[in-house]
């Protein structure tokens, strides 16, 4: 990262700071939000039984029966994602293409009911060297981003959603990332912040002792745990153990009771999985300050 590059994120992230700090970002009552995050695979044409077309009717019809005030979706290409939007008729997103930061590569697009949301601040970056342009990052297979933005209800409440895909392939870019997400995640002060995605990595993971310094994982802490397997990862087998867990819901300390956490086995008509993963839900009461 040259020195111009660092002073502009710097910039960026005070600038940031200080729109939080001004507008007073914090659970103040919230009842009850509902996270969710899915990874639906991109539509691979080689996916045979299992391509798109052949599964995003179901798999849009349970998004609808759960009612996520926001969902987190990775791997979505453009028509994916505007197919969501189109049979999800009061949501909106947030995010672009990773590859160009327009339409261009997939989406870690970000839901919200607008019924009840509307973003005040939203902002997509790479987890890169170069986090505010289209990059690379360390050793990483493919371009990834976080997409993240505060919402404000009709009673005023806000709150900061993060959703992210991270590398597949490269140990040192999934390590750098975090420290990248942290560091944002640092600035915000006292705002009250979900972390959702796909990490592609385990609890066992070092880098899930780096998030639990400023987050909590909302299946270690919830009231009910409602889980089928014990892992979010299927590959679209129809049967198996399912044991990997490396899709979570993450929340700052202390902002959020987690009332309810669910893993749900959602199964087209024929017995296919609706995707190559099992869906997070997490429902979290904010806790007043």
């Amino acid at each position: 990262m040259s020195p111009d590059d660092i002073l502009i994120s710097r910039c960026r992230c005070i600038l940031i700071l200080l729109y939080f700090l001004f507008h007073s970002v914090h659970a103040t009552g919230q009842d009850q939000v509902r996270i969710m995050t899915a990874n639906i695979r991109f539509d691979n044409p080689d996916d045979g039984k299992d391509q798109w077309e052949n599964r995003k009717g179901e798999l849009i019809r349970n998004l609808l029966d759960v009612q996520p005030d926001f969902l987190g979706v990775q791997e979505g290409l453009l028509h994916q994602v505007l197919d969501m939007r189109t049979g999800m008729e009061t949501y909106a997103f947030i995010g672009a293409g990773r590859d160009d930061g327009k339409n261009a590569g997939e989406f870690s697009a970000l839901f919200y009911d607008s019924t009840k949301w509307t973003p005040v601040f939203s902002e997509m970056f790479w987890l890169s060297e170069t986090p505010q342009e289209p990059s690379l990052g360390w050793d990483a297979n493919c371009r990834r981003v976080v997409t993240w933005g505060t919402f404000r209800n009709h009673s005023g409440d806000t709150i900061t959603v993060m959703n992210t895909h991270l590398d597949h392939m490269g140990k040192e870019a999934r390590k750098n990332s975090i420290r990248l997400i942290m560091d944002r995640i640092g600035t915000l002060g006292k705002a009250s912040v979900i972390l959702m995605g796909d990490f592609n990595f385990t609890p066992d993971d070092p880098n899930y002792k780096v998030i639990a310094t400023l987050m909590e994982d909302a299946r270690a802490t919830a009231d009910h745990i409602r889980e089928v397997y014990p892992g979010t990862y299927n590959g679209f087998l129809t049967k198996g153990d399912f044991d990997r867990r490396i899709d979570y819901v993450f929340s700052s300390t202390g902002s959020f009771h987690v009332d309810s956490y669910e893993v749900p086995d959602w199964r087209r008509k024929d017995g296919r999985q609706v995707s190559d993963h099992f869906p997070v839900i997490v429902d979290l009461s904010t806790v007043k300050r």
